[in-house]
């Protein structure tokens, strides 16, 4: 773990870390057994950040890009080890 800065995020608390929870669990669900999840919060410019979370798994087809926000969505039931 590094930490390079402070940043202050508006928005509803319980939903950011909603969201950057299930960003990191599906990492951990999808990803290659043992590989690690990253998280990194890049600053883009004034008054904005860029969070992204990366893995070793096989990625999601762009179809599905839409559709990831929408509570239950699965790309493919089958998929989850959970």
């Amino acid at each position: 773990f590094e930490a390079t800065g402070e940043f202050l995020v508006r928005g509803d608390r319980q939903q950011l870390e909603q969201l950057v929870r299930n960003l990191v669990d599906n990492g951990f669900k999808y990803g290659e057994p043992g590989q690690t999840v990253t998280v990194r919060i890049h600053p883009k410019g004034d008054n904005r950040l860029r969070l992204t979370v990366t893995d070793r798994g096989e990625g999601i087809a762009a179809e599905h890009i839409p559709h990831l926000t929408r509570r239950f969505y699965r790309t493919d039931p089958g998929r989850s080890r959970a």
